[in-house]
């Protein structure tokens, strides 16, 4: 499985409490999943590996919609 593969089943992720984002990130040289979270502890309810790629924990704010319509 490839990063891009991956990333588009962890998707759903993004529905869960306090999971803001999540990305291709860069770990120890190889492409790692980068979640974005804005609540604490939040990374207790993730693997800290997903198909082979490491994932990353990033602290974040909330992420909100700037600006008007797309």
């Amino acid at each position: 499985m490839n990063i891009q593969d991956a990333l588009k089943e962890i998707q759903s992720w993004l529905y869960l409490n306090g999971i803001e984002g999540v990305a291709q990130g860069e770990y120890e040289g190889k492409p790692c999943i980068t979640v974005y979270v804005s609540l604490p502890n939040t990374e207790t309810i993730l693997p800290t590996v997903y198909k082979g790629f490491k994932v990353v924990i990033e602290p974040t704010e909330q992420f909100a919609i700037q600006g008007g319509p797309l």
